[in-house]
């Protein structure tokens, strides 16, 4: 009110109903694209299931949710906060996974997905 940064105290009450939108937003998209992935990546990720990256991962109980809404298994990647980095370091000790990245722009993991599966820790 005044313009200047302060601090507010919020209750798990007050953030839960904003919380349980947007993680029903994430559900909605799993589905989705499930319905619109070619059938042989579907399945790998029906056997495979979802792995959890980012600090957002860490939500408590997000993983079980996610595992009862969508059906399929879940998991917390390793340190889910760098997942993402030490993927892209991965990527990028792989000269010819960079290649294809970089040639196949904004799709790179549906040409890579058979190479990214030998790849699991």
């Amino acid at each position: 009110m005044t313009g200047r940064p302060g601090a507010i105290e919020i209750t798990a009450g007050e953030l839960y109903p904003i919380a349980h939108e947007v993680v029903s937003k994430i559900v909605e998209v799993i589905s989705t694209t499930l319905t619109e992935l070619p059938a042989e990546v579907a399945s790998d990720i029906y056997d495979r299931g979802l792995i959890l990256t980012g600090g957002g991962a860490q939500f408590n109980g997000l993983d079980n949710y996610l595992r009862d809404q969508t059906k399929l298994p879940v998991r917390i990647a390793d340190e889910p906060r760098y997942a993402v980095v030490r993927g892209l370091e991965q990527m990028f000790d792989e000269p010819m996974w960079l290649r294809r990245v970089m040639r196949y722009g904004s799709q790179p993991l549906l040409h890579l997905e058979r190479d990214l599966s030998s790849f699991e820790t």
